[in-house]
């Protein structure tokens, strides 16, 4: 409950005295900015002094005067707004200003994902990209133009959030650059983390607009709009146990921790109920149990998980497994082969022929080929009824966006299981749309779907796809992505 004396101030940062040099006289004390370096430049509010909070200042919802053991702590009811960290809305502004307001977008993005609130593009927001924009960013691994595990980004968005307009008309994102013609790297406007925290994100009813490319005929150079790089943590089953809760366990590290959601998909046999989306908990290295993702009750098993350890896999054609106990199968059954040392071809889903009790040979499970060995048996292996953990689907949105820019690609997609959907959408750009949409990663990483609702592209066209008749429109996409078209209006590659 707000108390003691209200106090008013002209600005949050502006001239002295001003919520920034100022500490509250007594927990609960109310506080109003009229602006934030100004009056009435959107950015001011109501504030309530909490002194034991030790939170740290981000510029916008929580401020720390100076010396101060409390917080100012901004009273917040509807989205977050950019304005409340410093940026200024119109055209036309210098580099100095489209930095600033860059900065502001960032503080912008990780409170609202904090606080779980949408954030609100109130009108033309002019932000800058800059060559020196290095963030620090997962996955661990990342395409060849990016050091290590950083990327060059004007924003990074690592969870959940909308990011809503006021309509194509009123509201939009404007990104300029820095770059120089000839630079050996990529960047990014907004770039779209979601290895640890699940980036589920929307944008609705806005525009955007991408940073030009530095120069028509540096095609290498690419900067993009809007960049996904998902989850791609992932491993093979090798144990789903028929009891309460499932346990699971994976032929490698799996990476994830107890509260995150996984895809296991492919058990065959009798334990399917091990199949579907789950909580984890229990994590070790190479295990974990299952729960329901809502409920969190324990997951029951359905049947027995088949399993057992090899001790030989010849260096020929078929290969011959030796498993360490009677195997139980019978020819033309489908298993899978984990973790064979040495004899790597051995590994994979294969159809067996049986031998004895405890010898098979391998043939693959299309053809029907036999299967050639690659060397000599080392150690290990086990032959199962398989399956993959994946990490959760990733969902981005564009409902009702203008997406308009100079950069090579509008979207790029690549990593991890992402369902993209594009409703009402406008947009164009230089090399083609960029609808670059690939299935790189962990392997097994194949659910991957894009949707494009009454939409419309523009673009140079970057590769050619059929689909539904068209034979060439701007986007590149790997064939393994789930492509659904409905009222599908123009995808033209040269317009």
């Amino acid at each position: 409950m707000a108390s003691g004396i209200p106090i008013w101030f002209d600005t949050i940062f502006g001239t002295s005295p001003s919520l920034r040099t100022t500490s509250g006289l007594t927990s609960g004390q109310v506080a109003t900015a009229a602006g934030y370096q100004v009056v009435g430049d959107g950015g001011g509010g109501d504030f309530v002094w909490d002194s034991s909070s030790n939170a740290g200042d981000d510029g916008g919802t929580i401020i720390v005067p100076a010396g101060a053991t409390g917080r100012w702590l901004r009273m917040i009811s509807g989205p977050c707004d950019p304005r409340w960290f410093g940026a200024l809305l119109g055209v036309g502004k210098s580099s100095t200003y489209r930095r600033s307001n860059k900065a502001a977008l960032y503080n912008a993005v990780n409170a609202a994902i904090l606080r779980g609130i949408p954030l609100l593009i109130p009108g033309i927001l002019e932000c800058e990209v800059q060559l020196s924009d290095v963030r620090s960013v997962e996955p661990k691994s990342d395409p060849p133009e990016l050091p290590g595990t950083t990327v060059y980004a004007g924003v990074v968005i690592n969870g959940g959030l909308v990011i809503q307009g006021l309509g194509v008309d009123v509201s939009s994102l404007r990104w300029f650059n820095d770059a120089t013609p000839g630079a050996a790297f990529a960047y990014y406007a907004m770039y779209i983390d979601a290895y640890k925290t699940k980036a589920n994100v929307e944008f609705r009813e806005l525009t955007i607009l991408g940073p030009p490319h530095p120069s028509p005929l540096a095609e290498p150079n690419a900067i993009s709009l809007i960049r996904h790089k998902g989850d791609t943590r992932g491993a093979t089953i090798t144990n789903a146990t028929n009891a309460n809760p499932i346990q699971i366990t994976t032929s490698t590290a799996h990476g994830w921790s107890n509260g995150d959601i996984v895809l296991l998909r492919n058990i065959r046999a009798a334990n399917t109920a091990a199949n579907g989306r789950f909580k984890i908990t229990g994590a070790t290295t190479n295990g974990f149990s299952l729960q329901d993702p809502l409920s969190d009750a324990p997951v029951t098993g359905s049947g027995a998980y088949w399993s057992v350890g090899i001790t030989a896999a010849t260096n020929a054609k078929p290969i011959v497994i030796t498993t360490a106990a009677a195997h139980g199968r019978v020819t033309n059954d489908i298993v899978s082969i984990v973790n064979v040392g040495g004899n790597t071809a051995a590994n994979g889903l294969r159809r067996v022929t049986v031998l004895n009790t405890t010898q098979f040979c391998l043939q693959d499970p299309v053809t029907g080929d036999d299967i050639l060995g690659n060397d000599m048996y080392t150690s290990g292996g086990t032959a199962c009824d398989g399956g993959t953990a994946e990490p959760d689907r990733d969902y981005v949105s564009f409902v009702y966006v203008r997406l308009d820019g100079k950069c090579t690609n509008g979207f790029l997609s690549n990593d991890g299981n992402t369902w993209t959907t594009f409703d009402r959408v406008w947009g164009r750009s230089y090399r083609g749309f960029g609808g670059y949409f690939t299935t790189t990663g962990a392997a097994g990483h194949t659910d991957k779907r894009l949707t494009l609702l009454n939409s419309e592209f523009y673009g140079a066209g970057y590769s050619t796809v059929p689909i539904s008749g068209v034979t060439a429109y701007p986007w590149y996409i790997h064939p393994s992505v789930s492509l659904l078209v409905d009222l599908r209006k123009s995808f033209s590659p040269n317009q």
